[in-house]
């Protein structure tokens, strides 16, 4: 498609269609098209669009040869553990940025050429729909209108012209937040500062409240003097860009920057200054110093080598722990900074503090008020990253509390100085979960990045953006032939096990017969391998901690079934579990709430239990 350059002229955009895409995806995978047929009857679909920027070579490289704007989608209609997984997401297109610089508009303007091509008024168009295979001369028609955008904090406010943190107004979703002096508004009855603003207080915008301020700027821009526009802009929070995309009129019926934007949890949380990466640091530097009763009597400080100590004794359900030094190489030691660390690494580091907070400093009555505050961060991440959709929906009254009873405390303990925007902006994620009805983070997007830089150094001349997008969507195509990817569970590496039908038929109540085993299962929520620790849970009030030894699978009417065998734990102390016996049960893999990482003091475990999965002790 040729989209309008800034300098005159035409730029070139190559991308894959998603049309053509579908349509040849149904035809070489028909268990996915059997996937998606079976979940287009549910209430929430629609297309998920994600921009991000990515560096293929040397991050530090001053210059930007090598990064490309990636521009990926999925469908809201496929279930969570498919869009989890490697193939969840598909690309639409590779843009070098300074391609993207090119474009009239930059990635506002790229973004409103890319929607007027999904949702053309002549053409194609997702609002409208698009009939799919489904087997030999069998179809089923689908609908795909926007649902939503999910972005980080950067790219939604190049995305919309929107000013951000450098506007007065810092939040797009509200009228009355602002960015500036907490002393400026004591006296005012309706402007808030973003750090200290609790939802009561917002003035929330809407579709047609917004787009009058886009339209204002739009009338008055030539007519008044530059600086008083500047500043009108500066009151908005918005930039007036007449090849962006919140002028495009044809577009508002499908895309508004209120109804469609998904502020991803991810970045507000754990990555670029999130909030969780702001308060670790800052929970680290409360903590040194503290004294611990030492193995011979004497008082021993906390420090950052003890930590890395006491990191590398959390097992984790992947077996992998935070590097070795990770303490003392990430933490700031200057108030109100954040640590510096991938978003993985801050989830991890997450769960160590709070295992140390459970096992070290909270028999000895120490730093009670900072491991509260730090279990509830913990929680929330639990709720948005560790549930299904209609888990963390279910949970909306439980988070909201969550949310606002930490933003409370983490002003109270550490102070104004770690709240920053994106403090704010986690309440609207909680929005965006009722708002929309799924959960959605930046996970699954960004390890796709891998793959396309992988590609990138093989090929660094010319049109390479186009050589990347074109061998990404070659392994797609290439992984939709191998057996399981449609599958929500499966058996790795399975062998014949017929010595535990007599226990799978008991286990599971089904007469089943071809009997298989693994010691590891891809199930809905991830990967388990043997030996690690997990809480089942059939419902309220039914609880069982177990060291998993296999997994299996039986067939019933042609129906695969699948169990888990553990060894089950009782309790025998303050949260700390011993295997009882050498006996082994099965129960349906279903029952599975949660992998437990954990610290093991001789044959005892200390697990961190998630939100809504700790048994009662």
């Amino acid at each position: 498609v040729d989209l309008p350059a800034a300098s005159g002229g035409f730029h070139k955009l190559w991308f894959a269609s998603p049309f053509a895409f579908m349509w040849i995806l149904c035809s070489r995978c028909h268990d996915f098209a059997k996937l998606l047929k079976a979940a287009s009857v549910s209430s929430v679909g629609g297309l998920l669009f994600y921009t991000d920027e990515a560096t293929c070579g040397n991050n530090l490289r001053p210059d930007n040869a090598g990064e490309l704007q990636c521009i990926y989608w999925s469908l809201a209609q496929l279930p969570d553990w498919f869009r989890c997984r490697k193939n969840g997401w598909f690309v639409f297109s590779y843009v070098k940025t300074e391609d993207q610089k090119k474009i009239a508009g930059g990635l506002s303007g790229l973004v409103k050429g890319i929607m007027m091509f999904l949702f053309s008024q002549k053409g194609f168009n997702l609002a409208v729909g698009m009939r799919l295979p489904c087997g030999k001369d069998q179809h089923f028609f689908v609908k795909f209108p926007l649902l939503c955008a999910l972005q980080d904090e950067k790219a939604i406010k190049a995305f919309n012209n929107t000013k951000g943190a450098a506007g007065w107004k810092c939040c797009h979703d509200c009228k009355n937040i602002m960015n500036t002096k907490p002393s400026k508004l004591e006296n005012d009855d309706y402007l808030h500062h973003y750090a200290l603003a609790v939802p009561s207080q917002f003035d929330r915008h809407t579709t047609e409240t917004f787009y009058e301020m886009v339209d204002v700027l739009a009338e008055v821009h030539g007519k008044i003097p530059t600086g008083k526009f500047e500043l009108l802009e500066k009151a908005y929070g918005v930039s007036h860009r007449p090849d962006g995309i919140l002028l495009e009129k044809t577009l508002r019926r499908h895309y508004s920057i209120i109804d469609h934007t998904y502020w991803d949890p991810m970045h507000m949380l754990l990555s670029s200054g999130g909030v969780a990466q702001y308060e670790i640091n800052a929970f680290v530097l409360a903590i040194l110093g503290v004294e611990l009763p030492g193995p011979d009597g004497t008082c021993v400080p906390v420090t950052l080598e003890a930590l890395d100590a006491f990191g590398q004794q959390v097992v984790f359900s992947d077996k992998r722990h935070l590097p070795n030094t990770f303490f003392q190489k990430r933490i700031v030691l200057t108030k109100d900074s954040h640590i510096k660390c991938f978003a993985a690494e801050a989830l991890q580091a997450l769960t160590v503090l709070c295992l140390f907070c459970s096992t070290v400093l909270e028999p000895l009555k120490l730093m009670l008020e900072h491991g509260e505050c730090l279990h509830l961060l913990k929680q929330i991440c639990d709720i948005m990253f560790g549930c299904s959709s209609d888990e963390a929906v279910g949970s909306l009254s439980d988070l909201r509390e969550l949310v606002a009873k930490h933003h409370q405390m983490l002003l109270g303990i550490f102070g104004i100085g770690i709240a920053k925007i994106k403090a704010h902006l986690l309440f609207h994620c909680v929005d965006c979960l009722e708002k929309f009805g799924i959960k959605l983070n930046c996970f699954s997007c960004e390890r796709l990045h891998k793959l396309g830089k992988a590609l990138a150094r093989h090929q660094r001349a010319g049109q390479w953006e186009l050589y990347v997008l074109k061998r990404v969507l070659a392994e797609t195509l290439s992984d939709f032939d191998q057996p399981n990817l449609c599958t929500a569970e499966y058996l790795v590496q399975p062998v014949w096990a017929p010595e535990l039908e007599e226990l799978m038929c008991s286990g599971l109540q089904r007469k089943l017969s071809a009997i298989y085993a693994s010691t590891k299962l891809v199930y809905r929520r991830g990967c388990l391998v043997k030996g690690t620790l997990i809480v089942l849970s059939a419902g309220p009030g039914d609880f069982q901690v177990g060291s998993t030894i296999a997994f299996s699978q039986g067939n019933c009417l042609g129906e695969g079934f699948f169990g888990v065998l553990f060894l089950p734990c009782k309790l025998v102390g303050l949260n700390t579990w011993l295997t009882s016996g050498n006996t082994a049960y099965i129960r349906p893999t279903s029952h599975i709430r949660a992998a437990l990482p954990y610290v093991k003091h001789g044959r005892a475990f200390l697990p961190c239990f998630p939100f809504g999965a700790r048994p009662q002790l």
